[in-house]
């Protein structure tokens, strides 16, 4: 809200209304947007997990994650996909080809590495 005086003297008070958005602002933040998250996580779309159900992914504790870590094998996007588990903090599933525990583990090298 801000004020000002009339030349009669008179306080008006003013409010102050956003620039309200049009279809085509929207459209284009969108836009903006979906490339934005096609830059970063495209690899996803090549990914060869995207062919196999979601519990071979997430096996329950103490189950083997063999049959994750073959598709894995083949994947062309692994290495993209590690890095998205360690920048994330993704702490469930196998990414990468690594298991929880395995990634765990390069996360703290890493943090000792940092430290260091």
């Amino acid at each position: 809200m801000s004020g000002s005086r009339s030349r009669t003297g008179v306080h008006l008070v003013t409010y102050w209304r956003p620039r309200q958005s049009s279809a085509d602002d929207i459209a284009q933040a969108f836009l903006k947007q979906l490339a934005e998250f096609r830059r970063r996580y495209g690899w996803m779309d090549r990914a060869a997990c995207a062919e196999v159900g979601g519990d071979t992914w997430f096996p329950e504790k103490g189950e083997p994650t063999d049959a994750a870590k073959q598709v894995c094998k083949r994947c062309p996007v692994k290495a993209e996909c590690l890095d998205f588990a360690l920048e994330t903090g993704d702490r469930h599933g196998v990414w990468g080809g690594l298991s929880e525990r395995q990634r765990r583990d390069i996360q703290r090298a890493r943090e000792r590495q940092a430290a260091a």
